[in-house]
């Protein structure tokens, strides 16, 4: 079981105790299947889930990239796009984006709002 929480989010327990972080697992197609902790989701042969990955470029138009912190248990210390995560259960992939991205780089995000259908 992770330590690893989403601060201030669905995942997070209202004890002092960290709740594992659950993934939306989908198909080939994209269609959710169910949820899975999200280290268990990684471990070989891994399981297909909801993810993304934000590159964003500057004013000068370079790409911002930021290294993996060294405690990640896959990957650590590699240069990486600009963020990446995975959205909780139900949670629109834009929306987890953003939510991600302003805190991995430290900026207030604008309220997003489910678009109209």
């Amino acid at each position: 079981m992770t330590t690893d929480t989403h601060a201030g989010s669905v995942n997070e327990s209202s004890r002092d105790e960290p709740r594992p972080i659950m993934l939306e697992l989908v198909d080939e197609d994209g269609t959710t299947t169910g949820t899975a902790e999200k280290l268990s989701a990684h471990r070989a042969p891994g399981q297909l889930h909801r993810a993304f990955s934000v590159f964003l470029l500057d004013e000068r138009g370079r790409l911002m990239l930021q290294r993996r912190a060294l405690s990640k248990y896959h990957s650590p210390g590699l240069w990486s796009n600009t963020c990446c995560g995975h959205p909780e259960p139900g949670e629109l992939p834009f929306v987890a984006a953003s939510r991600r991205t302003g805190r991995s780089w430290g900026w207030h995000r604008r309220s997003c709002a489910r678009p109209e259908r």
